[in-house]
């Protein structure tokens, strides 16, 4: 009867224990981290979301340049290499959708957002210009605008 008795609370021990530790991992498991940037001149406004669900990044890009039709879209396929992130840009402008290769460097508490898609030798698109990539990764210029951060809203 003893040892019924032992073995009945070290079974109830260990199901309870093992309940507490699927509890953290499921507490683990949903943990999402999300920062907001900011750039304002001239009344014009690039805006970028980063949100990081278990190492995995996605993101939202938007330059609201005042008076002018924005360019909105989102990052995905986030990949950081050292204090870079390259990204795919999916964005709508006055209608036309486009995917791009995009990169940020990261400076302290803020980002820098390489300008080299905008019509430098580093960069080329196809034909009907909604696809665009890096002709030398190593080459990328980080002279557009900084992000720093802010409260997401």
């Amino acid at each position: 009867m003893k040892y019924f008795i032992i073995v009945t609370w070290v079974m109830i021990l260990c199901s309870c224990q093992n309940e507490a530790n699927k509890k953290d991992d499921r507490k683990n498991e949903h943990q999402v981290t999300t920062s907001c940037y900011v750039s304002a001149f001239n009344q014009d406004t690039v805006w970028l979301q980063l949100k990081d669900s278990n190492n995995v990044l996605t993101g939202i890009l938007n330059y609201l340049p005042y008076e002018k039709d924005g360019q909105i879209g989102t990052l995905y396929n986030i990949k950081r290499s050292g204090d870079t992130l390259f990204a795919m840009y999916q964005s709508t402008q006055e209608g036309q959708e486009s995917f791009c290769e995009m990169a940020m460097l990261q400076k302290n508490n803020s980002y820098i957002l390489t300008n080299d898609m905008w019509g430098t030798s580093n960069y080329t698109y196809d034909s009907s210009y909604t696809h665009g990539k890096f002709v030398d990764k190593n080459k990328i210029t980080f002279k557009g605008d900084t992000l720093t951060a802010t409260n997401c809203k």
